[in-house]
Order: structure tokens, then sequence, then C-alpha cells
């Protein structure tokens, strides 16, 4: 399945070919493809408030937070540091991955509908508890408040 972009009318068009895919397969992607079609809408309905050089930035913090996810649910770690994707990140956040008209290209669209595929299905497998232990979150927010107080004074 891939996605592409009309030039004339700039409408989101899908190429997709499928024999005998399960119904609930279907749905999936029917669900996704609301998705994309939706966070397409919101770049080409354009938030005529929001110029090219925010849409990149908003682009490159959506790309950056999907890998994050993928990563807390892998290695159970957040790289605050993005020394594996900054160039891209910056890439993105500098234009690159926008065409003349102004759209996000179609590498770019892709790369970002397979994170989030890949996130999706990662937070089915992850050994990661489905609940977090809020006592222990509230125990070390009152603790690092603690220290935070003990600082000033």
């Amino acid at each position: 399945m891939t996605f592409d972009v009309d030039k004339e009318t700039a409408e989101l068009i899908l190429d997709c070919h499928y024999t005998k895919l399960p119904v609930a397969a279907w749905l999936d992607l029917m669900n996704t493809t609301k998705q994309v079609l939706d966070n397409y809408n919101k770049t080409t309905g354009r938030n005529k408030k929001k110029d090219d050089q925010h849409l990149n930035k908003h682009m490159s913090h959506v790309s950056r937070l999907l890998n994050m996810g993928i990563e807390v649910l892998t290695e159970h770690r957040v790289y605050t540091y993005r020394e594996k994707d900054k160039d891209f990140l910056l890439a993105i956040k500098n234009g690159e991955y926008m065409n003349e008209e102004g759209l996000f290209t179609q590498e770019l669209w892709n790369y970002v509908y397979d994170l989030d595929k890949k996130l999706g299905e990662l937070k089915e497998t992850t050994t990661l508890p489905k609940n977090c232990d809020y006592k222990k979150v509230e125990e070390l927010v009152m603790k690092i408040n603690e220290l935070s107080l003990a600082e000033e004074n």
C-alpha cells in the first residue's frame, strides 16, 4: 500500500492491490488509511496560520516521538539526545522533505506511516506492563520535589 498526491488537485491517492485479505486486516488498513487522510488534510487544509517552517518543525517532532516510542517499547529506555537520527530530523526541520507545492514528500509520509505501524505492532507485544505503578510515580515526584526544595534553601 502506498500513498501519493495528485499534482493537479493535491488529493491524496491510495494505491493498493490485495487478494484474499482477511476482513480484520482490511479494517485495520482502512483505519490506518483514515488516520493518514486525517493527517494529510490537516497539512493541506493547511492551517494557513502555520507557515512551512512550523509545519516542518512539527513533522520533525512527530518523527522523533514515534522513534522514541519504539525505543521505549523495545529497549525500555528514553534517549533524549538523538544522535542516531539527528541529521534526518534536522533535514525535516529545514524543509528538505517538503516539495515545491509546499507538501511533504511521499518518502516522508511513507516513513512516518511505517513508524506508526511499527509502534502499533510493538504496543501489542511489549514486555512493559500495561499499567504504571502510580504509587511509585507519586513517590518519585515527591522525592524530586523534596530535592528541588532542599536545593533552593
